[in-house]
């Protein structure tokens, strides 16, 4: 099974804006994010393309340790 992720990022944030949300944020652990595990980056990537394409900020990312 193979997910989209831009796809379900983008119906997310879609439907959070819809409801009148504009500070959206991420979390993720950066312990995870790295080189071997493309899944979790292209999920941040798709987050940053989504947000800028409604116009809000791309930036509302948190690290966990």
């Amino acid at each position: 099974m193979v997910s989209n992720d831009e796809q379900g990022i983008n119906l997310l944030v879609r439907h959070l804006v819809e409801l009148g949300h504009k500070r959206i944020g991420l979390l993720y652990w950066k312990k995870y994010l790295n080189a071997e595990n493309f899944n979790r980056k292209n999920r941040v990537a798709a987050f940053q393309t989504v947000m800028r394409k409604f116009g809000l900020p791309d930036n509302l990312l948190s690290e966990m340790q």
